[in-house]
């Protein structure tokens, strides 16, 4: 999720991605057939609590 803040009473806004991690946390047997055949990999969100702001201006 991208968006840009603006505060008063500093200069210019804030460009901010949330950055919500994730984790291969499914069991191995749980996987489907689609998954096998096109090689994709099952993943679930951390919990909320977890997430973080990362300015834009420090993605290359």
């Amino acid at each position: 999720l991208m968006f840009q803040c603006n505060v008063p009473d500093v200069a210019g806004t804030f460009q901010l991605a949330l950055v919500q991690p994730y984790t291969a946390g499914i069991p191995v047997g749980g996987a489907r057939r689609i998954n096998k055949d096109l090689r994709l990999n099952r993943v679930k969100a951390v919990p909320r609590g977890d997430s973080i702001f990362v300015p834009l201006k420090s993605f290359i």
